[in-house]
């Protein structure tokens, strides 16, 4: 760099403020000063203080939502709904197999099955427009007792016509209870949080789906 250069390169080094320490670089007006305008405070690599910065940045951002007591709420939230949530898992792999096994083959396995994705498709919107004037949580309440009582006339009275009547009882509970759950959350977190917390709800649909058959059979 030429002696000018050098001399407001030492300038911007000398007012910089503290955050623009704390990064390790200031925004330099002169493009000369160095690649991608940045004027920087040492010799290590640009790339090298970004992964460092963006390290210490997670970590504090992980520290902070690991004291926030709304965070914990939400994550005992997902730990009680497990079992109910676990029933999706039991839908998709358990049913059918279930139905095949002590009914025959012509049992309309599919057909049963499908009940949950023509409510789920037609349900939510009309839950919505009859529920939108009531906090989130009274809502979930009823939808969440009414999948989880869903699994009864399976229990009471096994057969075809039970297991439509599960998988009937189950997705309208769910149309109820699940979207909400989202508000929900969302209402919980720290502004700029939102989804961090939602992210916590991913998370149980993973641990709830994968092993649903090695829990059904212990």
């Amino acid at each position: 760099l030429s002696a000018s250069l050098e001399q407001e390169l030492e300038r911007l080094q000398a007012s910089a403020t503290a955050a623009e320490r704390a990064r390790g670089f200031v925004i330099a007006p002169d493009p000369r000063l160095s690649r991608g305008h940045y004027a920087s405070f040492d010799a290590r690599p640009i790339a090298s203080r970004s992964w460092s910065c963006a390290a210490r940045r997670s970590w504090e951002s992980t520290r902070d939502l690991l004291g926030l007591r709304a965070f914990w709420r939400a994550l005992w939230w997902s730990v009680c709904c497990f079992w109910i949530s676990k029933q999706w898992g039991d839908l998709d792999q358990l049913l059918p197999a279930y139905l095949e096994r002590q009914f025959g083959k012509s049992v309309p396995v599919y057909r049963v099955h499908s009940i949950n994705m023509w409510i789920c498709m037609l349900g939510p919107s009309l839950v919505a427009g009859l529920t939108s004037h009531i906090e989130a949580f009274r809502v979930m309440l009823p939808g969440l007792w009414l999948m989880a009582l869903s699994p009864l006339s399976l229990v009471l009275s096994p057969g075809v016509a039970s297991a439509a009547c599960w998988v009937t009882l189950m997705s309208v509970g769910e149309v109820i209870w699940s979207p909400r759950q989202s508000a929900w959350v969302a209402s919980l977190a720290p502004e700029g949080r939102e989804g961090i917390f939602l992210a916590l709800l991913s998370l149980k649909g993973l641990i709830t789906t994968i092993p649903s058959n090695a829990f059904n059979g212990l």
